[in-house]
């Protein structure tokens, strides 16, 4: 845990919490809070979003609500998907790829340190 809380900042707590499959889910409680802060810096009322689309309550049309979609689907491409469905807000959206895309350079380093801090639910978090 003390290499994670090293690596790890509030964007990437944040980036953790757009991930399609991860949703925040195996964050610690201080990691979603300073995530949760840095929304607030960004745009605040893009946070009770946030917390909507965390908590399964967004409805997604069902192709890029499916298991298999969101785990074979490039994040920037699902998200550009989200852009198109108009499922969550074009503000909500432009900072998920604005972030993810800033995160992409360290996507293999991201996964590996999410995958290993917890086990990860399979579960979407707006499925």
């Amino acid at each position: 845990m003390k290499r994670f809380n090293q690596a790890m900042t509030p964007t990437h707590h944040f980036a953790n919490m757009l991930h399609p499959i991860y949703c925040g889910r195996n964050l610690h409680p201080e990691h979603i809070q300073t995530a949760q802060e840095y929304v607030l810096e960004e745009n605040p009322e893009l946070l009770p979003e946030l917390c909507h689309f965390q908590t399964d309550d967004i409805t997604l049309p069902k192709a890029l609500g499916h298991d298999a979609t969101r785990a074979k689907t490039k994040l920037i491409v699902w998200w550009k998907c989200i852009v198109l469905s108009e499922s969550v807000s074009y503000e909500l959206s432009s900072l998920a790829l604005k972030l993810l895309s800033q995160c992409s350079t360290h996507g293999a380093n991201l996964l590996k340190l999410w995958t290993n801090t917890d086990k990860v639910e399979k579960s979407s978090c707006t499925g």
